[in-house]
């Protein structure tokens, strides 16, 4: 990246966050979007939000995860299952289905820090585990996606709460 030094003010280029340290957060899934993956290998792209409404460290801090769809992979859609609450009984049978049923479902993730592949002087953040996150409360914010409208997060707010009561919709 460029370093700017323009009427006094400077950067050294990089940009970016510090990287969130390794550790357990409480978590929403705000994004999930299906893709193919430059290996290709069709999957699942993930925008989670650490969760302001629990009292923890870097509240609002975005976590990115990727759900590739292959044999040796499975284990991870299965630990999202499990963590977003999903019963053995429940089949999916798309990627689309998946991402539906996963969006705004608290999790507990625990973050570790790693070199980066591409860049092994820039330390990346993965989430390595998924466990069940605590539930939402009436009045948790659910945080917008950079592409939504006010309108869908309201209708996003309204499909959650129909969800916990079990009024007019099925629960997954």
């Amino acid at each position: 990246m460029a370093k700017f030094n323009i009427n006094g003010f400077t950067s050294e280029g990089g940009g970016g966050f510090t990287p969130i340290p390794e550790g357990v957060y409480e978590a929403l899934i705000i994004r999930a979007t299906v893709t193919n993956f430059g290996t290709g290998n069709p999957g699942i792209k993930l925008m989670l939000t650490i969760r302001d409404d629990v009292d923890q460290p870097y509240r609002n801090r975005k976590l990115f995860d990727n759900l590739t769809l292959t044999k040796n992979a499975m284990y991870k859609f299965e630990m999202v299952a499990k963590a977003a609450g999903f019963s053995d009984e429940l089949e999916i049978t798309s990627l689309e289905q998946f991402g539906d049923l996963i969006l705004n479902k608290p999790v507990q993730v625990k973050v570790v820090n790693e070199p980066d592949n591409k860049n092994p002087d820039r330390i990346r953040e993965r989430i390595s585990v998924y466990k069940q996150g605590l539930e939402l409360s009436e009045d948790t914010e659910i945080p917008a996606s950079d592409d939504e409208t006010d309108e869908e997060i309201a209708e996003r707010i309204k499909e959650i709460l129909r969800q916990k009561t079990g009024k007019g919709c099925v629960k997954p």
